[in-house]
């Protein structure tokens, strides 16, 4: 069956991978090998996802972002929990989101979920397994940007991050998709750099943002097993290697 305005995929370590088919509403898992289907599933639940990931245990996480959450489904496509909810509240350890787009588990085992809509990431600990008793037992570490600081190229300014990517040490890289740039905080949350790279096959990039040609827009990005880190930018129309 054809997709229908896919945003994100994962490459799973079972020889599969997993598109994000916001317009059907639902998770679609393909054979690498030979692009068959294998399953589709989340269209009672789902509204609109953005995002994907498959975890070390073989849970899939997605960003399910017109229901502002994130919901959890197991290696057998079973449906498990939710976490979060709608809201904009920034302190007080409280999970909320407004349309997340990137999810992603970082290297000490904890969920990292990109709050698009509050132009943020929040770093938290949660038992992907069950759902809580209330929502105090989902429990935000900390976040990366803030609602009050969107825009501009403070480190705290982050405009609509998109996609999330954990490398070999640790760091959390983020796409910074409005203001052009790629984030990198460590794993205490600390900020690291902010960073543009040259793109594939186009050579006078550089030159053409800072006259003004276009202003790239970073979408989606991925770590090869070397930790060469590309990214997408969908207004250039580059894959960009850093």
């Amino acid at each position: 069956k054809e997709l229908n305005t896919p945003h994100a995929i994962f490459a799973g370590e079972d020889g599969t991978f997993a598109v994000a088919d916001t317009g059907s509403n639902q998770i679609r898992v393909f054979n690498i090998a030979d692009g068959t289907l294998v399953k589709s599933f989340g269209s009672d639940v789902l509204s609109g996802p953005k995002g994907v990931y498959v975890d070390g245990r073989g849970n899939y996480l997605v960003a399910d972002t017109g229901n502002h959450r994130i919901a959890v489904f197991g290696r057998d496509f079973a449906f498990k929990r939710f976490v979060g909810k709608e809201g904009r509240r920034l302190h007080g350890g409280f999970v909320e989101f407004h349309e997340p787009q990137g999810v992603a588990v970082a290297a000490d085992g904890n969920l990292v979920v990109l709050d698009t809509g509050n132009h943020r990431a929040m770093v938290i600990k949660c038992d992907l397994d069950k759902q809580p008793a209330n929502d105090t037992e989902d429990t935000q570490i900390h976040h990366l940007g803030s609602l009050l600081c969107q825009g501009g190229s403070h480190m705290l300014g982050m405009n609509e991050p998109t996609s999330v990517v954990a490398d070999s040490k640790g760091n959390l890289l983020i796409a910074d998709k409005k203001n052009g740039r790629i984030l990198t905080y460590n794993k205490e949350g600390a900020f690291v750099e902010s960073r543009r790279g040259p793109v594939i096959g186009i050579i006078n990039f550089p030159n053409e943002v800072e006259e003004g040609k276009w202003s790239p827009q970073y979408t989606g990005i991925a770590l090869d097993h070397d930790q060469k880190l590309f990214v997408v930018d969908n207004t250039g129309n580059h894959v960009f290697a850093v």
